[in-house]
């Protein structure tokens, strides 16, 4: 699965986790923006599982043969950057679901592709008028130029609105200041910031 930061990817792969967990007997959420990352989510699992984890390469395989015996499990590799994670994915008797920015990445994989890409412009107009019934277009066409289209910037975008009490045109204004623009790429900073920043 992959598409730009804050497109949803992650919360896709979540909602699917939840409407479907009790198809499998394992399910685990693996952290993976990194190799070192992922192998330590693959250790919590072997810990989980009662597997010795005093090596760090035989517990990962062994949790794999023990997934493979207890019947169909779904893993989820979160936030893959690129392929030194590769080595740690195996679907041998289970199911994986990747998420990734990285199109290239997905595609080099045998392994069906799905992409979730940012809203259009109609979604993105749909998304803040159900926030605000009266703002205009111009009001939208501005703030989707200062924000973008993901899913995550906008809905920041409407909780700023919501909880400092300003116009749409005002937001627009402060978010596309060189300090605060640079914010809009990253939902996480976003969330940083909001929480240091006085209303207003």
């Amino acid at each position: 699965m992959f598409g730009p930061i804050g497109s949803g990817k992650t919360q896709l792969a979540a909602e699917y986790v939840r409407l479907h967990r009790d198809r499998y007997a394992v399910t685990w959420w693996v952290e993976a923006e990194n190799a070192d990352r992922a192998r330590e989510s693959l250790l919590r699992l072997a810990r989980s599982l009662g597997v010795d984890d005093n090596d760090d390469r035989r517990p990962i395989d062994r949790v794999f043969r023990l997934l493979e015996e207890s019947g169909p499990y779904l893993l989820v590799f979160d936030g893959v950057i690129n392929g030194d994670v590769r080595t740690l994915i195996r679907t041998t008797g289970g199911s994986v679901i990747v998420t990734t920015r990285n199109g290239g990445w997905a595609r080099e994989s045998r392994h069906a592709e799905l992409e979730v890409p940012d809203l259009d412009a109609g979604e993105s107009a749909q998304l803040l008028r159900k926030q605000d019934p009266h703002i205009t277009r111009a009001q939208t066409a501005r703030l989707v130029g200062v924000v973008g289209r993901s899913p995550i910037g906008l809905a920041v975008a409407c909780r700023l609105y919501r909880e400092q009490g300003t116009s749409w045109d005002d937001l627009a204004d402060r978010l596309a200041t060189p300090d605060n623009r640079m914010l809009t790429a990253s939902p996480a900073a976003w969330r940083r910031r909001s929480a240091r920043s006085p209303a207003g």
